[in-house]
Parts: structure tokens; C-alpha cells; sequence
């Protein structure tokens, strides 16, 4: 295996990363500008399109039947946000949305 610092470049591990090192509120559009200068082939985008157009559906319907329909959503939403920069700012609204609605929880004290 490569030991190399940029070996996990186009990893999982890089992806998980930008993610996580963005700021709340504006992390999904700066995944996407980070992804878009990465992207070389004009096919990738579609597929994720359609990929996620797959997963969205899927996911709505497992919400009601067993299985992983949260998983589901936030995967297809992901793609869809990777593809499309109006979707990764509608993921940053809701992100800041949920935020100030809902309460942070903490670890309890022991």
C-alpha cells in the first residue's frame, strides 16, 4: 500500500474530512466546490443524478417498510448535493435550520 500524505486523496477518508472540517451551515456547499474541482469526467454527474433519484425514492418507501430509509435520504441527498450546487445550499439552510431547532445533546455527567 502507498504510504504516501496524498494516498487517500480521492478517498473515503478525504471525503469524510472536507465534510467534517466545513463549517456548520456551509459545509455542504464547500464539499461541493471541492468536489466539482476534482470531477474531470463529464459523466459523473449524471450518474450521481441518477443514482440519487434512485436512492430518494427508495429511502421514502423503507421510511414506512423496515429497512434503512434514513440511510437511504441522507445518501441520495448527498449525491444530489455533489451533483447540484442549489441542493447543497438547501442541505446548508437545513442544516442551520435543524441547528437552532433542535436542542445539542451532551454526554451526561457522571
Amino acid at each position: 500500500m502507498d504510504e504516501t500524505p496524498n494516498a487517500d486523496r480521492h478517498g473515503l477518508r478525504a471525503h469524510a474530512r472536507m465534510l467534517s472540517r466545513g463549517e456548520p451551515g456551509h459545509r455542504f456547499v464547500a464539499y461541493h466546490d471541492w468536489r466539482a474541482e476534482r470531477i474531470r469526467h463529464r459523466w459523473i454527474r449524471p450518474v450521481y443524478l441518477t443514482l440519487s433519484m434512485l436512492l430518494i425514492p427508495a429511502g421514502l418507501i423503507m421510511l414506512v417498510t423496515p429497512g434503512p430509509g434514513i440511510l437511504m435520504l441522507i445518501a441520495g441527498l448527498g449525491l444530489v448535493a455533489q451533483a447540484s450546487r442549489r441542493w447543497a445550499v438547501w442541505l446548508d439552510q437545513s442544516e442551520r435550520w435543524c441547528r437552532r431547532r433542535l436542542p445539542a445533546r451532551r454526554a451526561p455527567d457522571r
